[in-house]
This record gives structure tokens, sequence and C-alpha cells, in this order.
């Protein structure tokens, strides 16, 4: 299988500037270095029509016999698709559509599985955990205790995740939540997505495309599915569970959140990433 491809028209090169101006600063944000992290194709007649730059990032398995033979384009064996802004397309190999494992970025963040294939990390186990398993430094406080301190490019994340904990802790006596009812669902399919691009170089365009071939469905089970994940629902359960006990205010064993769909809902699989 091979995974997709990015053109950028008018473009020569890599950088994240570039990337970001085309719309690609955080799908490939973990694209450096040619040939290292990707490889790139300049064409004077793209799907566009004009000239511009075929880029193809490799996954963390790539080695160049893994590449695919078609690396520049070429209308008779690949389909493109342009974005809604209209700043680059995206394409694949027609008799070659990428599977999940195209999609992977060099470094993936243990977490759970969803659908039994996209690896979702874990934002925060508890409500004061300051990184999960998201990619992380160190820094040092007064005492020169080391202090983690989570990636700059995740650190939105971690801070939604707070809201995904109380979400999933509501107290009906406490503030009411902040995301009014009628927004609720896009912003579960917006952490979602935030959650999957950890791993994945997978934006909303691409999304889009992944739709069409039938490799990725966001549905709000999904979604659902991915913020249970991020929490790590499974500990979270058994916070509830303690504080239930502790305080006899509720009834063991109570539903936190009811997604219509059961216990199938929850991530049930705990998986690291080799």
């Amino acid at each position: 299988m091979a995974g997709l491809y990015h053109f950028i028209p008018n473009f020569r090169g890599i950088s994240p500037d570039g990337f970001a101006t085309a719309g690609l600063g955080e799908v490939l944000r973990d694209v450096e270095t040619l040939p290292d992290h990707a490889v790139s194709c300049v064409c004077e007649h793209g799907p566009a029509g004009g000239p511009g730059v075929v880029i193809y990032a490799k996954d963390a398995n790539d080695g160049d016999a893994k590449l695919p033979r078609v690396l520049a384009y070429d209308a008779t064996q690949q389909t493109w698709r342009k974005s809604q802004d209209g700043t680059r397309w995206i394409g694949w190999l027609n008799h070659s559509p990428p599977t999940e494992a195209d999609l992977r970025r060099r470094d993936m963040s243990p977490g759970y599985l969803i659908n039994e294939c996209w690896h979702v990390p874990i934002a925060r186990q508890s409500k004061d955990d300051p990184t999960g398993t998201l990619p992380c430094s160190y820094r040092f406080d007064a005492a020169h205790k080391p202090v983690a301190t989570v990636e700059e490019a995740h650190r939105k994340l971690w801070s939604d995740s707070g809201l995904v904990w109380d979400f999933f802790n509501e107290d009906a006596e406490a503030a009411p939540f902040p995301i009014p009812d009628d927004q609720l669902e896009a912003w579960q399919i917006g952490v979602a997505m935030s959650a999957l691009a950890v791993n994945y170089r997978v934006g909303p365009e691409e999304a889009n495309v992944l739709a069409e071939l039938g490799v990725l469905s966001i549905t709000p089970k999904f979604a659902l599915q991915t913020l249970f994940a991020l929490v790590d629902f499974n500990r979270l359960q058994e916070f509830k569970k303690k504080g239930a006990e502790a305080s006899s205010q509720q009834t063991e064993g109570q539903s936190i959140c009811s997604p219509g769909d059961g216990a199938d809902s929850t991530p049930s699989t705990r998986a690291g990433v080799s």
C-alpha cells in the first residue's frame, strides 16, 4: 500500500513556512528534511495544471525499497482531490489506496486502539496529569526538580482533554459545562481529529479523502470512543467508582456517559506502539 501524496502549486521545496501557507503545517509537522522524512518531485504540470511540487511523506517503516514506484504526478495512475480552500491537492495511487499504517507518523504515542486499528494517545490519566502519553520534554523548577511539559504542538489538545475529563465527570451541582449543547458534537469531533493528528498525518481535508476511500469514518460514535481513550476511560471509571464508594452518594457501577451503543462504545484495547 502507499500513503497520500500532497501537491502544492507554485512551490518547489519543503519548509515549515511553505507547509503552513498551504494548510499543511500540522499535517506535515514532522517532515523536516529530504530524503529522511519525505521525498519530493518538482513538476511543471501538476493536478492544478501548472507547476508545483509533489510531496510524499514517509511513515515510520518506509525505507527506499518500500516507497511507491510513482513519486511524480501521474494522472493515469493517481486520483487527486483539491482542498476546499484551493491551496493544495491530495492524491493517492489508484491501485494502492492508503491504509491506517501508511498514515502513521515516524514517532507514535501509545494509548488505545479505536476500531481495532487507529492509535489514540492518552492526554491525561487524571485531572492533574501533566502529559499522559503525549510527547513531552522536561524543564527544571527552582529546586532543579524535573517537570514534564507537553510539547508545544500538543498543548491545546492536552488543555482540551481537561474539558473532556470534566465532561465525563460532570456534576449537576457544579458550574455548567462551558460548551453549549448545540455545539457539543462539533466540539467532540474537533477534539477527536486533534487526537488522531498526534499519531497520523491527517487533518480535516485528509479525513474527507479517507472517508471517500472508506479508510476512516468520523462518526459521533468514533469521536466519543476517541475522547474515551484520550482520558484513559478505563482508569476514569475506576476513579469514579472509588469516589462513589468513598462518598456513598453515587451508585456503584453507574454509567458515566451513555453514547447510545452500550459497553462496545468504549475503547477496549490498550496498546503500545513499536
